[in-house]
């Protein structure tokens, strides 16, 4: 998101990788913060998920990012990029 509105802010095109249908769970980051400090008074322990359990595609958040900065740029599309994440726990 950060690279769609600096890129949108200095007048350039951002590329979206693939066909910008892939999907993924974005969370607002003051309710990660605020589950964290929920999870503080709570006498529990161990790893937890956060999120919202809604998938939003690339180009839905290309395009409100578009309309929130009055933008008439559009995105191109570059190759699909291979994901490459590690696991991070276990």
């Amino acid at each position: 998101m950060a690279i769609f509105s600096k890129k949108l802010i200095r007048g350039e095109s951002p590329v979206i990788n693939g066909d910008g249908k892939q999907t993924r769970d974005y969370v607002y980051v003051k309710d990660v913060v605020r589950a964290n400090v929920l999870s503080l008074a709570k006498d529990r322990h161990g790893s937890f998920n956060i999120g919202t359990g809604i998938e939003t595609n690339v180009i839905a958040v290309y395009d409100g990012i578009k309309k929130a900065l009055n933008s008439k740029i559009n995105a191109v599309f570059g190759l699909q990029r291979r994901e490459n994440r590690k696991k991070l726990f276990g």
